[in-house]
């Protein structure tokens, strides 16, 4: 099993195991997304302010600085979002195949 397999697998049994109400869970999974979210939107914000111009003395190091750390931890969030979108979509069909068993 690869390392993200095994980590969103915890993460799934993590957060049955903090709130066993479903309920509770699709509302907290909608709160971590919507963090998630913001991680994304900081990173790009990030990008955007970083030196263009090559004639930037910051230039090269923001440019090594981005290959080396930023472009991997917004890669790294950018999986968590569509990790937990997932989560949230099959957490909403249970519980939607639940109300329809009742």
């Amino acid at each position: 099993m690869k390392n993200w397999k095994l980590s969103n697998e915890v993460d799934n049994y993590a957060l049955e195991l903090a709130f066993p109400d479903e309920e509770a869970r699709l509302i907290f999974a909608r709160n971590l997304l919507d963090y998630y979210n913001a991680h994304v939107l900081e990173y790009k914000r990030i990008e955007r302010v970083m030196p263009k111009a090559r004639n930037n003395p910051l230039f090269f190091k923001a440019k090594t600085w981005h290959e080396k750390i930023l472009k991997n931890s917004k890669l790294g969030v950018i999986l968590a979002v569509t990790h937990t979108e997932k989560y949230i979509e099959n957490l909403e069909n249970e519980i939607l195949a639940h109300e329809e068993e009742q």
